[in-house]
């Protein structure tokens, strides 16, 4: 599924830079279909037909996505706190597991 996403992410990236959609997905379809005839020379593979390249094809011949910018900020602040939190947490637990052992080890010491 993420490969599906990541194409997708650069077949709109490759629609913006030539600035045309239409021509974007034909390229796409154009290498499908290359691509499939030199694996079998009877003919397309019926992944040209089926799976993700008709998806893709489809999704740029349709209207440009729209990425709600203030949800997508809320989503990394949102993000960036958690990852903050998680590593302070992971801090404290790796200090608190070091001064255990420190306090195990001068208890051995004065054990001797």
């Amino acid at each position: 599924m993420l490969d599906f996403h990541l194409e997708r992410w650069a077949d709109e990236a490759a629609a913006r830079e030539v600035g045309d959609r239409r021509l974007a997905a034909a390229v796409i379809a154009r290498a499908a279909l290359a691509g499939s005839a030199a694996k079998s020379r009877r003919g397309p593979l019926l992944a040209v037909s089926s799976g993700p390249v008709p998806q893709r094809v489809e999704a740029l011949l349709g209207p440009v996505p729209v990425r709600p910018e203030a949800a997508s900020a809320r989503a990394s602040a949102l993000g960036l706190v958690l990852a903050v939190v998680t590593c302070a947490v992971a801090a404290v637990a790796v200090a608190y597991g070091l001064h255990e052992y420190v306090e195990l080890a001068a208890e051995v010491i004065r054990a001797r």
